[in-house]
């Protein structure tokens, strides 16, 4: 795989010109949960890059266990232009919405998950969110945002689409300054005078920093596994893209861990010819997880590591499992060279613990993972009734009932749109999925 370094500024002229998508649809999903206080911002943000042709569709996927992030999302929606003109068009024409909000605990998807179905009370995993919304876009292209981004920018969009004007990229991943590439950490460090050891900047990073690089280094150069991955930036990002078939041919981990899971899979299946793009998308401001949050953020990409592993080399698998240290040590070893705060030497420790407990006890077995969409025989035997299902989905929260025949006021532009209609006629096809 080669793997193209690039920033946001290298695709900046997709602000004033339209993207070459190759004829391509670009779907822009939204994986949220309670970011009801920033959801909002997106569509006025991305409002240009939708005008433009940039994006043909936005899908929130929310894992909320309560409707306030869609009801911001919608709310938003309706009232920015174009996002509430394409509304209103796909509520009088009675079946597209290029807009939809899905949740994953709505019990009319619950069948896509297999016996993973989120249940309310537990945490459903970013995953699982990002698996609904692979299953109701409809984009040849797919890509994914967080959705708790306080400084949202067009950059952030345009810089992961942009890629995908050459044919030849298979993925466009996010890099974050500061976040993923902790040599920019340091750098400011030292730029304010101070003790590198003491700068809590360095904590934004700690997980790419002090456990997903040195493991990406491990696959990659000691144990061969995964040739090439060591390559790229910032292992964990909030931001990727790759065509829909991509997506649908991957394993999807439910927690934390699939953004080395995606890479892992990506650079077995391209190792040649295909190109990846690493794309700086500069400072971006979302609140940090709590030293809690880390350590259960780095348990889980440690049993996700473990579980590829496993499927790569059973026999190796079996060696690391009778012998966990043989395997602890190899990643104290690459980790030292990132050690730089305080805490780091620590974390490396406990994490080496986790490790090795994860490897006596067969944890890496048991890591929830969806199967691939498109070896999910209810998916492949329901795609268009799930479309349709979140496009009712939709319908309902922008209606606020189910029944048809019912007044409408949405927001429009009185340039592109001479009129509402008082009565909007919608007749949704599927109640459920039992049938």
């Amino acid at each position: 795989m080669i793997i193209e370094k690039r920033t946001h500024e290298d695709f900046k002229d997709l602000e004033d010109r339209p993207l070459d998508k190759k004829g391509r649809k670009i779907s822009l999903i939204l994986p949220a949960r309670h970011e009801e206080k920033t959801i909002g911002n997106y569509f006025p943000t991305f409002a240009n890059l939708m005008r433009m042709g940039c994006i043909d569709e936005v899908v929130i996927a929310d894992s909320s266990d309560n409707s306030k992030t869609i009801d911001a999302a919608i709310d938003a929606a309706m009232n920015t232009h174009p996002f509430s003109n394409i509304i209103y068009r796909a509520s009088n024409n009675g079946r597209v919405f290029p807009v939809k909000a899905v949740n994953v605990f709505d019990k009319r998807f619950a069948k896509l998950f297999n016996d993973h179905k989120p249940e309310l009370g537990k945490l459903p995993g970013k995953g699982t969110a990002m698996y609904l919304g692979m299953a109701v876009a409809t984009g040849d292209i797919l890509l994914f945002l967080d959705a708790d981004f306080q400084n949202i920018d067009p950059r952030f969009l345009y810089g992961l689409a942009g890629p995908f004007e050459d044919r030849r990229t298979i993925l466009s991943k996010a890099t974050f300054k500061l976040e993923d590439t902790y040599e920019e950490v340091i750098d400011m460090c030292k730029q304010n005078n101070q003790d590198l050891a003491s700068c809590d900047l360095l904590l934004k990073s700690v997980n790419s920093r002090t456990l997903a690089k040195p493991m990406m280094n491990i696959l990659d150069e000691e144990l061969k596994l995964f040739p090439g991955i060591k390559n790229f930036n910032g292992p964990l990002s909030g931001g990727c893209g790759a065509p829909k078939e991509v997506w649908q041919s991957l394993m999807i981990p439910i927690h934390y861990g699939i953004e080395v899971s995606y890479l892992m899979q990506l650079v077995k299946m391209f190792p040649n010819g295909r190109y990846a793009y690493d794309v700086n998308l500069g400072e971006v401001i979302q609140e940090s997880q709590d030293a809690e949050g880390r350590v259960r953020m780095g348990e889980n990409i440690i049993n996700t590591i473990l579980h590829h592993i496993k499927m790569e080399s059973p026999k190796l698998y079996r060696e690391f499992s009778q012998n966990p240290v043989q395997l602890t040590n190899m990643y104290l070893e690459h980790a030292k060279k990132y050690a730089t705060h305080h805490t780091d030497t620590e974390r490396m420790n406990l994490y080496a613990n986790i490790m090795n407990d994860a490897l006596i006890q067969g944890e890496a077995i048991n890591t929830p993972i969806l199967p691939a969409l498109n070896n999910n025989s209810f998916y492949l035997s329901k795609k268009q009734k799930i479309i349709d299902l979140a496009n009712q989905a939709m319908y309902e929260k922008v209606h606020k009932q189910t029944t048809p025949n019912i007044s409408v006021k949405i927001n429009f532009n009185p340039i592109l749109d001479k009129q509402i209609p008082a009565m909007i006629q919608y007749t949704p096809i599927y109640g459920n999925m039992n049938n």
